[in-house]
Formats: structure tokens, sequence, C-alpha cells
């Protein structure tokens, strides 16, 4: 039980097996199963509840049931850590500011997202881009513009170099 210490740490979540009449807890290391009594002056000082979390905070934890509330701010990531958290249930809480339409949240939470992709993704994306028609002509254009410049500039340079000035012309 690593000698009580893990559970003085202000990071460690116990489940709660026992309630007693003078406030004292026992509770239950969730990772390692360990059993400890608390007595009632330490419950009241330094006992939080942990039934509410930050979707970062609940990473890594598996409960029974998790009740996730997200918003238009939430990003793809943050939905999937905290629709994985329950072993037996998941229930989503859709916030929805003034005008909002829940399906318009729930699409801008799986388009928000940054990840690197993965060596198949990035090639397939190379051959989209390199298949697209209308990207293709555009660059096509560029080019040929660029071109046409490079190898017309010679030729307008020693034109110019031509050209008299008459007096009274600039």
């Amino acid at each position: 039980m690593n000698s009580g210490q893990d559970f003085r740490e202000k990071t460690v979540t116990s489940g709660v097996t026992d309630l007693h009449d003078d406030g004292r807890i026992t509770a239950q290391h969730l990772a390692h199963g360990g059993k400890v009594t608390l007595p009632a002056h330490y419950v009241e000082q330094s006992v939080e509840l942990g039934y509410a979390s930050t979707i970062h905070r609940a990473q890594g934890f598996t409960v029974d049931t998790a009740h996730a509330l997200v918003d238009a701010s939430t990003d793809r990531a943050g939905a999937y850590v905290a629709l994985t958290r329950g072993r037996e249930n998941n229930q989503l809480y859709v916030t929805l500011a003034d005008g909002e339409k829940r399906d318009d949240v729930l699409d801008r939470i799986t388009g928000a997202y940054e990840r690197d992709l993965t060596v198949h993704e990035t090639v397939d994306q190379l051959r989209a881009e390199h298949r697209n028609i209308a990207s293709l002509i555009a660059q096509h254009e560029d080019i040929s513009e660029l071109a046409t410049q490079k190898v017309m500039e010679p030729y307008l340079m020693e034109g110019m170099s031509r050209v008299k000035r008459t007096p009274g012309t600039g």
C-alpha cells in the first residue's frame, strides 16, 4: 500500500467505501486497491469530492459512468477523452449558446482538431492535391507567367535601352 504515502498526494483519486458517523471515511485507492481510514479533521480540511473534473484531469481514469459536458469550444481530442472514461456508460451533454443548434456544435467539435497526419494520410492528401485539375491549371498559369517574364526580361531590357529620349518628354 506504499505505506499510505500516495493517499496524501493531491492528485490521488480514491473511492469512498465507508462513511463513519464521526466524520471519518474509509477510502480505497483506485490504482492499487489499498484502503485507509481518514480522520474526520483531515476529511474536513483536505478531502474534495472527485465526481467532477476537467477533461485533461480525467485522462487515464476509468469510471463506471461518465457524464461529459461539452460546448462549441471543445476540440475533438477532448471530446474523445471525455466520452471514453466510462466503463459501463458514457453520457454527453451539449451546452448551447443563444441561437446554436446541437448538431452544429457537434459538427464543430468533430472538425476541431490539430494533429500530425500519418504517412498514409499525407500521401492521400498529396495525391488529391495533384489530381485537382483547377489547382493544376492555376499552378500552370503561374509557372507560365513567371517563365515568360524570365525569358522576355533580357529582351525588354535591351529594347528599353535602345529607346531614345525625346527632349521634353521626361
